[in-house]
């Protein structure tokens, strides 16, 4: 959520955009007039446009994107095939050959959008932030730079005693 003027305030999260201007080009004037040090952190943007990341980088104020699952570089948003093999993400051809659209029924031009989606992501956001190193390697191997690991749980306090063993990690799904 940014401030913008007139105490109006910018949420762009899960397609919705809250401001009283009708669209989202419309809605992000004000920062485009902002005085510098504002900051756009825009979270999952599978619902905009795919063009969405250029409106936002002409707003000329850093952008910051949190990528809380694959739909950035999943248009099925899972990162797996039909079979369970994991994918290495990245929309294209390889979603029909693995008969991905099974999973989550899409067409050639949702997999073309979630691919321009992912180019213009990359060309627009300053940094990427995601809850799990697994999710970071995989933004990573797309070429999404930089990219910061902020975990959704708090994990446990040391040892008190540096000789002591470690507790056991639990595991956490997200």
């Amino acid at each position: 959520t940014a401030r913008v003027p007139n105490n109006a305030f910018l949420t762009i999260d899960n397609g919705l955009v809250m401001n009283p201007e009708p669209t989202a080009a419309g809605q992000l004037k004000p920062i485009m007039e902002y005085p510098v040090g504002v900051v756009i952190h825009a979270h999952n943007l599978r619902a905009f446009p795919a063009e969405f990341p250029l409106v936002l980088r002409a707003a000329r104020a850093p952008v910051v994107q949190t990528v809380y699952d694959y739909s950035l570089i999943c248009p099925n948003v899972w990162c797996v095939w039909p079979d369970g093999t994991p994918c290495e993400g990245g929309p294209g051809r390889k979603c029909f050959e693995h008969a991905c659209e099974k999973n989550s029924r899409y067409d050639a031009q949702v997999v073309l959008a979630a691919r321009l989606r992912l180019r213009y992501a990359r060309r627009c956001s300053r940094a990427f932030i995601c809850p799990s190193d697994h999710l970071a390697g995989l933004l990573r191997a797309h070429a999404c730079h930089p990219v910061h690991v902020v975990p959704y749980f708090a994990e446990p306090p040391g040892p008190a005693d540096a000789g002591a063993p470690a507790a056991p990690r639990v595991p956490h799904l997200v």
